[in-house]
């Protein structure tokens, strides 16, 4: 009889354990999601490679606001090489400005669909082709 009831109290926490791994987790689902949007509210203006670097380690999905990388077309062409970082980056509330830096393609705006403001890429001497920017679905400005 102390076996059955060994037996019985064993099959009864196994069924506990499978009931309860088995519970809806969709809440949790749901909240993961939310959390994957890394929102950065508020203007960027990033004129130096150490800059870029700083914003980019913190893998944000989109910018509630303007970005604006490089400066002044007047000065030697920004220090800023490496955009790879941005490649989280999928939109831009705002303006996207990229200006007189040392890169030959936008590799790191791959993953960017949408801009709402304008677009202006001008004096990148280097530059030489802008394919990363084929994934825009939409920009509500000029370009």
């Amino acid at each position: 009889m102390i076996k059955n009831l060994k037996k019985v109290v064993g099959i009864c926490l196994i069924a506990i354990l499978v009931i309860g791994c088995s519970s809806d987790n969709s809440s949790v689902n749901e909240e993961e999601e939310m959390n994957l949007e890394n929102i950065f509210e508020g203007d960027v203006i990033l004129i130096n490679q150490a800059e870029v670097d700083a914003f980019v380690s913190n893998n944000y999905t989109k910018i509630d606001g303007s970005l604006q990388i490089g400066e002044n077309i007047f000065n030697d062409p920004n220090n800023i090489n490496d955009i790879l970082g941005f490649s989280s980056l999928t939109g831009i509330t705002g303006d996207f400005k990229f200006l007189n830096n040392s890169v030959t393609n936008l590799n790191g705006f791959n993953n960017l669909q949408n801009i709402g403001g304008s677009v202006e890429v001008a004096y990148n001497n280097e530059l030489i082709e802008i394919n990363s920017l084929s994934n825009l679905t939409s920009i509500g400005g000029d370009f």
